[in-house]
């Protein structure tokens, strides 16, 4: 990037180009933290945004001609709400399908 000092890496709802930051809406999305160890060939890490909204990441969409696109792949947790079980998780969803079922089901 060295030959384009002006351009950064933006973020256009999901799709990512690289661009002049033009409003305060454009340096928030372009912004992103590395996760990985350093910047040498071989380490892995993945660049994640570093403003809301958290859990986005920059892929390679092999998809989309190669482009990039920014792919949510984390939840946010609230630490007030207890984790479901699978199984209780099951047993609702097994409820909301026979409700569905009994609502096509009525006259």
């Amino acid at each position: 990037m060295d030959n384009l000092p002006e351009f950064f890496i933006i973020d256009h709802t999901g799709l990512v180009n690289i661009a002049k930051i033009e409003t305060e809406d454009d340096r928030r999305n372009a912004t992103f933290h590395w996760t990985g160890p350093s910047l040498n060939f071989g380490e892995e890490g993945m660049l994640v945004r570093a403003v809301a909204p958290p859990g986005f990441c920059l892929h390679i969409a092999t998809f989309d001609n190669f482009r990039i696109h920014s792919k949510f792949f984390s939840g946010i947790v609230d630490p007030q709400v207890k984790p479901r079980s699978s199984r209780n998780q099951r047993t609702s969803s097994n409820r909301r399908k026979s409700t569905r079922t009994r609502l096509r089901s009525a006259p």
